[in-house]
């Protein structure tokens, strides 16, 4: 791969930053290495559809708030103290 990508070029240095990737990589850890690349793109792939395609379940449901049964509000002294 060093004769794709120079080992002291831009490139070269911010892959072995970011993947670790060394420009004389051999065969083997290339293809390994992409191997678990597409394995893990697979499955996050996979697990992002399989929670997409699950329905969302609707909140539960509160029961009613209770009505009021005491009659209008009234300011009136005279009203206030019948009651009581």
């Amino acid at each position: 791969m060093s004769h794709i990508i120079e080992p002291g070029s831009f490139i070269g240095t911010v892959l072995k930053g970011i993947f670790n990737f060394s420009p004389q990589t051999t065969w083997v850890e290339a293809i390994a290495w992409l191997s678990y690349v597409a394995i893990v793109m697979l499955l996050f792939i996979w697990r992002s559809v399989v929670a997409s395609r699950k329905t969302p379940q609707p909140p539960p449901q509160r029961p009613p708030l209770p009505q009021q049964t005491a009659g209008p509000i009234t300011t009136d002294r005279a009203q206030l103290t019948q009651h009581h």
